[in-house]
């Protein structure tokens, strides 16, 4: 008998030792995976999913997701609420979505530039304290081309000054470098600049030929070819006339 009501009353405290425990809050799991500082880099239009897991919930406790951000008109840190349990404030942007008993993953769709910030899963403590976790999130693009802006293939005269232009876009925005097929130094003297225009001046006809604009950011590299005739002004020049 006395064993039995030993066992009845350790079974009551650690029941009780259980109860008041604080929630603990932990992002376990995202994709893409986070990087050094709690950092989460992901490129446009993909979705993100961060895992909130969640132990010791107490019965009238919610599990909360919010953003925050700086508004790029006003320079001031702003605060978005976006999930409260399962009801979300925009359930077309967003989703909450439970793998398991004890996790909350928030779907971010289609992620934009705009969607930047500090996303802190948590959950109220007290008036004033929280169990939290965040993860900061990063949006990149990869490099692209602006074809109004970048030189197509181009025959001018022998003399003239010409600009190749290579104009190209991204997050980070992109390095762009050119450089000459088959090894040929460019008319500068150099084998490679950086810069997204190459000024070509006193043309002569051995700067005939393909010049290549390589543009690159942390997400990706492309490269474009442009091909660069050259009107000899004499008939002794071993190019087109």
């Amino acid at each position: 008998m006395a064993k039995v009501l030993f066992s009845v009353v350790v079974g009551i405290f650690l029941l009780s030792v259980v109860k008041s425990q604080d929630p603990t809050v932990k992002i376990k799991q995202t994709d893409p995976d986070t990087k050094a500082h709690r950092v989460i880099v992901a490129e446009r239009d993909r979705d993100v999913t961060m895992d909130c897991y969640v132990e010791n919930l107490l019965d009238n406790a919610l599990v909360r997701w919010q953003r925050q951000y700086v508004d790029q008109m006003t320079g001031k840190t702003e605060t978005q609420p976006v999930a409260q349990d399962m009801a979300l404030l925009d359930n077309i942007h967003f989703s909450i979505e439970k793998p398991t008993q004890y996790t909350w993953r928030l779907r971010i769709r289609g992620t934009q530039v705009t969607d930047e910030g500090n996303y802190t899963c948590f959950v109220q403590l007290t008036q004033i304290t929280q169990a939290t976790d965040f993860r900061i999130l990063q949006v990149v693009i990869k490099p692209y081309l602006d074809p109004q802006q970048t030189s197509p293939d181009t025959t001018v005269d022998e003399g003239d000054n010409f600009d190749l232009v290579c104009n190209a876009s991204g997050r980070p925005a992109p390095s762009i470098f050119w450089s000459r097929l088959g090894g040929a130094l460019l008319p500068i003297g150099q084998e490679i600049y950086e810069g997204v225009i190459l000024k070509l001046r006193n043309i002569r006809a051995q700067d005939r030929g393909t010049y290549r604009c390589k543009y690159m950011n942390s997400v990706d590299e492309k490269t474009i070819d442009i091909v660069l005739g050259v009107r000899c002004k004499f008939p002794f020049c071993f190019c087109e006339c």
